[in-house]
């Protein structure tokens, strides 16, 4: 993969189609955002980073991406920081969000007291499609939890599945360290594409 800046707050990756099978993912994947492409994202993301030597991929995680395809059938991913870090550059952001990573705001946990009310809110959520997600239910109190991750959601399905999320369930999305308590305590019901599936109910 070959990874070059572009602009101040612009880098651009470009993979084979060698890497791209290697990767196990075609365009098909990434144009559908499932969750073949939210982990090829993952994954790119941090290789981006390593390549510009940054040691956490951060803030890219929220980032806006275009994708070409090229002549000789390899991709080409624009990725685009935040408007508000427009004056910085990819270095900047990152460095911000190792600054906040007490937060993890890739994620956010939502309880529900039943499964009922966890298929209402997918349903409702439904037009933001496939969302890497997972579906527990805490052992301390029976309660259903809904784990999605940002990092392969649009950001304006994000903030409306997120807004979405506190009309039908409490939600948690603050420190990580908080999240993992209750997962620690949670047995997995669903776990891939959780919020999709309930969707489907």
């Amino acid at each position: 993969m070959k990874v070059t800046r572009v602009g101040e707050n612009e880098i651009r990756c470009i993979l084979s189609e060698e890497e791209m099978v290697a990767f196990g993912i075609d365009l098909d994947d990434i144009l559908e955002k499932n969750i073949k492409s939210g982990k090829f994202f993952n994954e790119i993301l941090s290789r981006a980073a390593t390549a510009l030597g940054e040691a956490d991929a951060g803030e890219l995680r929220g980032c806006s991406a275009q994708i070409s395809v090229l002549d000789d059938r390899s991709i080409s991913i624009l990725l685009r920081t935040r408007k508000e870090h427009g004056a910085g550059d990819f270095s900047g952001a990152l460095r911000d969000a190792v600054r906040k990573k007490k937060r993890d705001n890739r994620s956010f946990l939502i309880f529900f007291k039943s499964i009922d009310d966890a298929v209402s809110f997918c349903k409702a959520g439904k037009g933001a499609g496939h969302l890497v997600s997972r579906f527990l239910r805490n052992r301390k109190n029976d309660e259903y939890v809904l784990l999605i991750f940002r990092y392969a959601c649009d950001d304006d399905w994000f903030k409306k599945v997120r807004l979405l999320a506190d009309e039908f369930g409490s939600v948690n999305d603050g420190e990580t360290a908080s999240k993992v308590h209750v997962l620690e305590n949670s047995d997995m019901l669903i776990s891939d594409d959780a919020f999709y599936t309930l969707g489907e109910l």
